[in-house]
């Protein structure tokens, strides 16, 4: 099952990936008065960080077994 912050990067990368005009009414980042790409950047770098320290945990739990 997704997160809700896995379905909103999900749907900003695709909206990033059609025009940038067309695609940022529907962004979920959307801001007019920010650089929304920047925001979702970091969004993403969050969540890899998330899953890299998730992944760690796991392989130490396995390790413990």
């Amino acid at each position: 099952m997704e997160s809700e912050k896995v379905k909103e990067i999900k749907k900003a990368l695709e909206c990033c990936r059609h025009s940038i005009k067309d695609g940022c009414k529907d962004c979920p980042y959307h801001n007019p008065n920010e650089d929304c790409q920047e925001f979702l950047i970091w969004n993403m770098e969050d969540y890899i960080n998330e899953l890299e320290s998730e992944n760690e945990r796991w392989q130490e739990k396995e390790g413990a077994l």
